[in-house]
C-alpha cells in the first residue's frame, strides 16, 4: 500500500499523487444547505452564509 502524502490544506483527505490533490481541490464539494451553491474551499462557504445568509448562519 503506498503512502498518502498529500493532504488538503481544505480537509485533511490524504491522497496518494499531486494529481489527485489537484483535481479534489479543483471541485467544488462544499455546497451550501441553504441554497445549494458549491464552493470549493469552507472558509469560502463560510464567508458566503455570513454574506447571503445571516439569519440563518
Amino acid at each position: 500500500m503506498s503512502e498518502k502524502k498529500y493532504l488538503c490544506d481544505q480537509c485533511n483527505e490524504p491522497f496518494g499523487n499531486p494529481q489527485a490533490l489537484k483535481f479534489h481541490k479543483e471541485n467544488k464539494h462544499f455546497i451550501c444547505g441553504i441554497c445549494g451553491a458549491k464552493f470549493n474551499a469552507f472558509s469560502a462557504i463560510n464567508q458566503h452564509k455570513e454574506m447571503k445568509h445571516p439569519k440563518n448562519g
